[in-house]
């Protein structure tokens, strides 16, 4: 019975961590989301103004961006959808326009292809607009991962791989990792199933229909 529960959840978690992953292209320019939307061609405050002009122009695009993103965290943080309309026009507004600095142009033409992704957060305020999370969530097994020097088998990859997502899931839950295990071993099962407790606190949470 342990062994069944600890199945479901480990298939549950690994989705979950999947779309986490699928996310992280999804959400907007926070710090570490900045570089990694931009990261592949060149972040605008990074590109090398050649004149006086140019640098204008930068200033004044990364400072129109910043204060865009600041108005979709607080969009985040109370979604009314009534505003959704006027964000997504600043937005095209920013990423259509065409200054004096061609790499400029070019840098906000290949940032405008990504806006349905980058605008996410208006259909799903739930979304976080960073990365730091998602990183975070794949650290722990990555080192993981290069301390044991990989697996034999497809069972022991997939062994590692729930074990890795259960321990964590227990920490973002405030659950004992050594507890829930030592619960479902002895067949205790004081402690609910964890997709249960997912589902309970997202319910509690506002954040499924």
């Amino acid at each position: 019975m342990g062994v069944c529960d600890f199945s479901v959840y480990t298939d549950e978690q690994l989705s979950e961590q999947r779309f986490r992953k699928k996310t992280k292209k999804k959400r907007w320019l926070s710090n570490s989301h900045y570089q990694k939307v931009t990261g592949q061609n060149i972040s605008v405050h990074k590109l090398i103004a050649l004149n006086d002009q140019h640098r204008q122009d930068q200033e004044r695009v990364h400072r129109e961006i910043w204060n865009l993103y600041a108005d979709l965290k607080a969009y985040q943080r109370n979604p009314d959808p009534a505003l959704a309309p006027a964000l997504e026009a600043r937005f095209e507004t920013i990423f259509t326009q065409h200054t004096s600095f061609a790499t400029l142009n070019q840098t906000l033409k290949r940032l405008h292809r990504h806006k349905q992704k980058l605008l996410l957060v208006l259909q799903r305020p739930e979304i976080v607009l960073y990365t730091n999370g998602s990183e975070g969530d794949i650290r722990g097994y990555v080192k993981w991962r290069k301390i044991s020097g990989g697996t034999r088998s497809d069972l022991g990859r997939r062994c590692r791989e729930g074990f890795a997502s259960l321990k964590k899931t227990c920490r973002k839950l405030g659950i004992s990792f050594w507890g829930y295990l030592g619960d479902r071993i002895e067949g205790h099962h004081n402690i609910p199933p964890l997709p249960d407790i997912i589902r309970e606190r997202a319910t509690a949470a506002g954040v499924v229909p």
